[in-house]
């Protein structure tokens, strides 16, 4: 699988980076039903990233995680200007699905980094 040559060759083939910037801006896709698609693939690779308990291999991870959660960040914001509909029911589960991708993606990151980053 993707996830497989990730992890294994990272930013090589298979592996290459560019398939997972690819899958960083369906994370920005202005429905957030498209980046709610991703959400497995991230656990996943959360998964394999912190099973391997290698810091290098998370540094190269670092800079796609950090606009996974920029990107998240972003989607997961209320419009103001939104009249209440039947969906807002599921934005809010969304948004509760995205804080949980968060939650377990950005150990890779650190907590401090990504704070700084969000409120720079």
């Amino acid at each position: 699988s993707f996830l497989t040559h990730l992890i294994r060759s990272p930013n090589q083939e298979l592996g290459h980076f560019d398939c997972l910037n690819l899958i960083v801006e369906c994370c920005k896709h202005p429905d957030y039903e498209i980046a709610e698609k991703t959400f497995y693939f991230w656990y996943r690779l959360a998964e394999q990233l912190w099973r391997s308990d290698d810091v290098k291999l998370w540094d190269q991870f670092r800079p796609h995680i950090e606009n996974l959660i920029l990107s998240l960040t972003v989607q997961c914001r209320f419009d103001e200007d939104r009249l209440p509909s039947s969906k807002e029911d599921d934005f809010i589960d969304f948004r509760e699905r995205a804080a949980d991708v968060v939650r377990d993606i950005v150990f890779s990151v650190g907590y401090l980094t990504c704070f700084k980053k969000l409120y720079a």
